[in-house]
């Protein structure tokens, strides 16, 4: 994951994050594989911003994409993920 100095950069990233899940969540020609993708990576930046709350809404999402797509290790990740911020 990229490192970003300045506060703006941060919020441009989460803000880049949140229109790309709106737009993947609109789409219905959009494989869940995307979203969850999305999903995932603003989950890893939610957590490296100490916004926990929010971190574990986005993983337990993830995980219930992941399970949709039957990929066994992103579910284990998310489960992971939710456990350690919980």
């Amino acid at each position: 994951m990229q490192t970003y100095k300045t506060n703006s950069e941060k919020i441009l990233i989460l803000a880049n994050y949140r229109e790309a899940i709106l737009i993947y969540k609109n789409n219905p020609n959009i494989h869940n594989g995307d979203l969850t993708n999305a999903l995932r990576g603003f989950g890893l930046v939610l957590e490296k911003r100490r916004e926990i709350e929010e971190a574990i809404v986005v993983w337990k999402e993830t995980k219930e994409l992941y399970r949709s797509i039957y990929l066994q290790e992103g579910v284990e990740e998310a489960n992971q993920k939710i456990k350690s911020l919980s």
